[in-house]
């Protein structure tokens, strides 16, 4: 049997952050999850990381800081 050995990077890989939510948007990934058994803190994580990676950027609506500025 292989001896497992820790990966060194892990913690710079990952960070544990806390953000806020509203009850409906829990409820929304808790049932986005459901049929593949997974959390809603896990289908949050794969929708940021499938965001982050296909490099979408969403239009908020709001100006820039360098916008503000000027």
């Amino acid at each position: 049997m292989r001896k497992v050995i820790p990966n060194p990077y892990f913690e710079s890989l990952s960070k544990e952050i806390t953000f806020r939510l509203d009850f409906h948007s829990i409820d929304y990934y808790k049932k986005l999850g459901e049929p593949y058994g997974l959390s809603a803190e896990e289908m949050i994580y794969r929708y940021l990381r499938y965001i982050a990676g296909s490099g979408y950027t969403i239009d908020i609506n709001e100006p820039t800081l360098a916008e503000r500025q000027t």
